[in-house]
């Protein structure tokens, strides 16, 4: 009916994790969406290198290595 609204509250919780984000560059690369040569190495080796880090328990390594990520996707 026109001009009826409904509003509704959802609870919900997100996970990430450093292997999803793995898997979602495979899956932006596979679809065409990020280039499968150096554009995709380097993003993967961003991800590494924090596995790296995280799995050797220094999170302020972990989330340098996230910035950096962040960095190179924020001049594509």
């Amino acid at each position: 009916m026109a001009g009826w609204t409904t509003t509704r509250t959802a609870t919900f919780t997100l996970g990430a994790s450093l292997a999803g984000l793995r898997d979602a560059i495979h899956q932006f690369q596979a679809a065409g969406e990020i280039e499968p040569g150096g554009i995709a190495r380097s993003l993967l080796a961003h991800v590494a290198d924090a596995e790296a880090a995280q799995g050797a328990g220094d999170p302020r390594s972990t989330v340098k290595r996230l910035e950096a990520l962040l960095r190179e996707l924020a001049a594509q």
